[in-house]
């Protein structure tokens, strides 16, 4: 009660990219923008697109005390949600940063994380959720929450976020739909990322 969401808002895609636009923009004063458009969502969980990860040391000077999550998931999962959706093939990256292919460019921005995970970060694998919710993500912005909350957060797992329907586990369909080519791409250019996070999870408190 009383926290706003805001996800995936397009003029934070557009603030982070401000520099492309003015090249003469100094960082400092890309920062100082950043944290102005911060200060108007104060008190709110921002969620950002999948790719702002590789522009963390920027986010950090703007919000140096701001903590933040990482969201990852099994390699051939992502991938077979990539090949589902053909539009998610492309600009996974925007074209100043490139990538040659949509699973390196995934593992890019995990990478990305990883390195800057010591700045007030935390890990949290799709698996746990929604448990890590109120186990994890909550203590970590310092937010006890009580039963009532819980409560009130299991009723809301149980709806589809991208869909006015039920939720459904989708993994394991996920896994029966990777053909063998996909799979050999997941272990080539993106399992090497997901298990380093994995071993950087593993030494975090649970």
């Amino acid at each position: 009660p009383g926290r706003r969401a805001a996800s995936e808002l397009r003029v934070f895609d557009e603030a982070l990219q401000l520099n492309q636009l003015l090249p003469a923009l100094a960082p400092g004063d890309h920062a100082a923008i950043l944290r102005a458009l911060l200060a108007a969502f104060a008190g709110a969980f921002v969620k950002l697109e999948a790719w702002h990860a590789m522009l963390l040391p920027l986010l950090r000077a703007a919000a140096p005390s701001v903590p933040w999550v990482f969201l990852y998931r099994d390699p051939v999962e992502v991938l077979v949600s990539h090949a589902r959706s053909s539009a998610m093939h492309v600009d996974i990256l925007p074209p100043h940063y490139g990538a040659p292919s949509t699973a390196q460019a995934l593992a890019a921005i995990c990478d990305a994380a990883a390195a800057q995970l010591r700045e007030g970060g935390l890990l949290v694998d799709y698996r746990e959720l929604p448990g890590a919710v109120a186990d994890r993500i909550l203590p970590h912005f310092g937010i006890v929450c009580g039963e009532s909350e819980r409560a009130l957060m299991a009723h809301a797992a149980g709806s589809d976020a991208k869909a006015p329907r039920p939720f459904t586990p989708d993994s394991a369909a996920k896994q029966r739909e990777a053909g063998d080519e996909l799979r050999a791409t997941a272990e080539r250019e993106l399992a090497p990322a997901y298990r380093r996070l994995q071993a950087l999870r593993a030494t975090e408190m649970p």
